[in-house]
């Protein structure tokens, strides 16, 4: 069986379902591939640095900012901190793990900004920025703290969002009585995120009367350089392709492509299609099969593997 995981132009060095997969060393799998299907388009980097820049590189007036402008900052992917990135023109060194350590605890919280990161990925990367920032900025990490919800359990969006949301909520609660706004442009909360993000948060937020500012940072787009190789991967693979879609972005990207639709529908019987989620395979079911389609238990190494375990039962 050949494994092809299509996800986006993700910067990481390796990729944990490649690792995973390449470990198992099982005669099952002839090949494993990744390639990066989407890239990201960033946008309104001027507005964004705009909102940013007194809290991360000045050295003056960071007490103001909090009452000014915004108490806590939301980031629910790797790319709105790479918005940032790009948005105060700063290199990340990648290669290596942040050294920086962030308090993660409300106490002292008065003059403290609050950023809420949804998976460890995105926190990881967002340490990395401060780390950078702090060359800058010297003594940045004291100012922030650090809220995380945790992504690696959740199978459906709709859980992460609720979950980030009750924690803003639950903090929102306690700040409450000591926010002292001094400016008609304070916002609770900076929320940048993709041009097609989900509903759910800002609904949410709105619906509880939690201010907030949001800014479209990036948008999802097909690569043509991915899908050209994911075709020309098809053309010369022999025996059953596992197509592997991390998004309904994905899953657009493929089936849209007029010359790879037709070469994946024309080779059916040699193709199933693992999904990371719900909303995947809600999208994949547009345009193939719902029988073909096999929904990881969790969005984890093991549960792909397991997926594939599965697969290989049935064609035996």
């Amino acid at each position: 069986m050949n494994v092809i995981l299509l996800k986006s132009n993700d910067s990481s060095t390796s990729d944990r379902y490649v690792d995973y997969l390449d470990a198992q060393h099982s005669p099952l799998l002839n090949n494993i591939e990744q390639i990066n299907l989407l890239k990201f388009n960033y946008q309104n980097l001027e507005l964004l640095k705009s909102k940013l820049f007194i809290l991360l590189l000045e050295k003056t007036n960071y007490e103001h900012y909090v009452d000014e402008y915004f108490k806590c900052l939301i980031l629910t992917s790797r790319q709105t901190v790479e918005s940032m990135q790009h948005a105060l023109n700063l290199t990340i060194d990648s290669t290596n793990l942040p050294t920086v350590n962030l308090n993660t605890q409300l106490e002292n919280i008065k003059d403290k900004f609050l950023v809420y990161c949804v998976g460890e990925a995105t926190a990881s990367r967002f340490r990395q920025l401060v780390q950078s920032i702090e060359k800058i900025n010297p003594g940045l990490n004291q100012r922030l703290v650090l809220r995380l919800v945790d992504d690696s359990t959740k199978t459906v969006h709709k859980q992460n969002a609720r979950e980030l949301f009750n924690l803003i909520k639950q903090d929102y609660e306690l700040i409450k009585p000591s926010l002292k706004p001094t400016g008609q442009k304070f916002k609770y909360a900076l929320y940048p995120c993709s041009k097609i993000r989900k509903d759910d948060l800002s609904k949410s937020l709105s619906d509880n009367a939690i201010s907030y500012e949001e800014i479209n940072v990036y948008d999802t787009v097909p690569s043509q350089s991915g899908i050209d190789k994911l075709t020309a991967s098809l053309d010369k693979l022999d025996g059953v392709n596992i197509l592997v879609f991390f998004s309904p972005s994905g899953c657009e990207s493929v089936f849209k492509d007029k010359n790879l639709s037709t070469l994946i529908k024309s080779k059916l019987n040699l193709f199933k299609m693992v999904s990371i989620g719900p909303s995947t395979s809600v999208k994949l079911k547009n345009y193939v099969d719902a029988s073909l389609i096999y929904e990881l238990s969790e969005p984890s190494p093991k549960a792909l593997w397991n997926s594939i375990l599965t697969i290989s039962s049935q064609i035996c």
